[in-house]
């Protein structure tokens, strides 16, 4: 990482217990992961400025379970929801308020890593990372540049005739589920 700060060294390894799993292991793709943490998510589309809320939200679980002031933590880490908070923040309200199953655990890291996949990112792990390319995927996310069915965003839905560009993530999500699972 770059920012040498204990707190945000902390805060950072805390996000990726988050979404550690046995499929995805997050020592292999700590560059992306980096990457992801490191670059300020920005809204586009209207209310999701509420996927920016939910991954600030970390912050304060993160201080609750640390024991620190919320106002401490919140000064030493930087002023932006980073994507890599907005993904996990999403995964764990995905998890927590509609596929909650306790027969099945918490599956908030599968959310996350099955988005890191959906944006073609799993295909570069530390081995074969480049920077550039993995630049490219994350501006042409966040400007919205994606194909209209969400290739290259974080949901593709191939049956869709609505334009996933203008969609909020939220509902982006759940067309992806609902044409890929059927669960609810």
């Amino acid at each position: 990482m770059r920012d040498t700060n204990l707190l945000v060294d902390d805060y950072y390894n805390w996000l990726l217990g988050l979404i550690s799993n046995n499929e995805y292991y997050v020592d292999e793709y700590t560059k992306v992961l980096d990457k992801l943490f490191n670059t300020e998510f920005y809204d586009l589309v209207k209310n999701d400025d509420n996927r920016i809320k939910d991954g600030l939200e970390l912050r304060n679980r993160f201080a609750d379970e640390v024991g620190e002031h919320l106002y401490y933590v919140i000064d030493k880490l930087p002023p932006y929801c980073s994507i890599l908070e907005m993904m996990i923040a999403l995964a764990i309200r995905w998890e927590s308020d509609v596929q909650q199953d306790p027969d099945l655990g918490d599956r908030s890291s599968e959310w996350f890593w099955l988005m890191m996949d959906n944006l073609g990112l799993l295909e570069f792990d530390n081995k074969y990372y480049d920077d550039e390319i993995v630049s490219d995927i994350l501006q042409e996310f966040l400007d919205r540049k994606y194909c209209k069915d969400g290739t290259g965003g974080l949901f593709m839905v191939k049956n869709s005739k609505i334009d996933m560009r203008k969609v909020e993530i939220w509902y982006q999500i759940n067309y992806y589920f609902k044409e890929n699972f059927n669960k609810f």
